[in-house]
């Protein structure tokens, strides 16, 4: 009831209240920024329970990606004031996942909380697009069937795309919000977008798959990141979960985007540096007498993660093609 009431208040379209609040709020001290049906509903929450936490008004603004128009003392207004959060030792954070996805939000969040910490939650590319698309149909923002609307993604999202390329004031199209479930599996894409504004220590990195099994142990590893005391919570409820009455993806189609992805989980290794001592990605076909890569010494991302982005096959000549 108090979230419903936040959020009316503090809605894009009356930004007044937080003309007048705003300029007391805090900035955020960390930001999960993705991806979409990921999880991130679910860690908020556990965040938030935590006592040296304090709660956004509501869990996504998706200020700096769609109201990024609106002034910033809306967005401020979302937080508790800056000096009663010092005084008593607290942080507080939201959870924006279109953050991840959309162009522009990195440079925003940089020039606005340059120090703020960030949290991914990469999903396995193919079952978050599938997610995706059922709750795009549960909340009749798509019609066609999973096979039809991936097909036809490249199509819907041609225009936004190329005005989200050349349009600086343009934050969403609706396409690009409800019907990107290939793009938004771009993992390195938007990764790289994010480490060209901020040091690669500001990330952790966190596998869905392993917080879904083990919500407990993410959720310390989270409390670690923003140094924060360890606790255990009563309960780690799974929140926004799908129906277990929903089709599963067609084995035949869910081999096509495993090889649609492929190549773009590949650039995800690459630009984490994976394999590495604390992550155990399943072995490449021919790679898997190869001895291991030394890592790197450069600043790296946190990275936590069982290796459940997605299929390690690559393409070749003889595949069938996957969708666009």
């Amino acid at each position: 009831m108090q979230q419903a009431l936040a959020k009316w208040l503090l809605a894009p379209q009356r930004p007044g209240l937080g003309r007048v609040v705003g300029g007391f709020g805090a900035r955020p001290d960390f930001l999960i920024i993705g991806t979409q049906k990921g999880g991130s509903t679910s860690l908020y929450r556990y965040l938030t329970a935590h006592p040296k936490i304090r709660s956004a008004a509501v869990k996504e603004i998706h200020y700096f990606s769609y109201h990024h128009a609106s002034p910033e003392s809306w967005y401020r207004a979302h937080f508790p004031p800056a000096f009663w959060l010092e005084a008593r030792g607290l942080k507080t954070g939201e959870a924006s996942v279109s953050h991840l996805h959309v162009p522009a939000a990195a440079g925003r969040v940089a020039a606005f909380a340059p120090a703020a910490k960030l949290i991914v939650m990469l999903r396995n590319p193919v079952s978050r697009a599938f997610s995706h698309y059922q709750m795009s149909v549960k909340q009749g923002h798509e019609t066609l069937p999973f096979a039809e609307a991936v097909a036809l993604e490249p199509e819907r999202l041609q225009r936004e795309l190329e005005r989200l390329g050349t349009d600086a004031a343009y934050s969403q199209g609706k396409s690009h919000r409800y019907h990107s479930y290939l793009l938004r599996g771009h993992y390195a894409e938007q990764l790289e977008r994010w480490f060209a504004h901020f040091p690669r220590e500001q990330f952790l990195i966190l596998s869905s798959e392993h917080f879904f099994k083990n919500p407990s142990d993410t959720y310390h590893d989270v409390l670690s990141f923003l140094d924060l005391p360890e606790i255990d919570l009563p309960s780690y409820r799974q929140l926004n979960k799908g129906s277990e009455a929903r089709p599963d993806l067609p084995a035949e189609l869910r081999g096509q985007l495993e090889l649609y992805f492929a190549p773009h989980n590949a650039r995800l290794e690459g630009l984490l540096e994976l394999p590495s001592p604390e992550v155990s990605l399943p072995a490449r076909p021919d790679s898997r007498t190869a001895p291991p890569t030394r890592a790197s010494h450069r600043p790296r991302a946190r990275v936590l993660t069982d290796g459940a982005f997605g299929s390690q096959r690559t393409l070749s000549s003889g595949d069938k093609r996957p969708p666009p």
